[in-house]
């Protein structure tokens, strides 16, 4: 049996089609997340903070006080302390960087790193 071009070309669109359709219908009843942290995801950074001598404490409860931080630790060596923060994308990040945490007394830099999304 003989298949053309044109046969496999409309066969593979059939196909797509269906397949489609079929993750569609699996996205609608939860069996796929389209996404890699839930129906409710977002944008993960990380905040490299340089303080004040003798600041650090004062520096790290403040920032642990933040709504958006939702983790912070102290470090040893180039940094003194490093935060979490989730928001909706990348560009909430930084204006959450620039207008909160840089305000924080005592904070005498930031690094800010932004995770992959994939």
């Amino acid at each position: 049996m003989t298949v053309s071009a044109i046969q496999v070309r409309e066969e593979a669109a059939l196909f797509h089609l269906f397949v489609g359709q079929f993750t569609n219908f699996l996205v609608g009843k939860g069996f796929i997340h389209t996404d890699l942290f839930g129906p409710n995801a977002m944008s993960v950074g990380y905040v490299l903070i340089n303080v004040e001598p003798g600041a650090e404490y004062d520096v790290f409860n403040a920032a642990s006080e933040l709504p958006f931080v939702v983790d912070a630790n102290l470090l040893f060596g180039d940094h003194d302390l490093i935060v979490k923060i989730e928001a909706e994308n990348m560009g909430v990040i930084a204006r959450l960087v620039v207008d909160n945490i840089r305000s924080i007394d005592g904070v005498l830099n930031t690094k800010t790193l932004a995770c992959a999304e994939l």
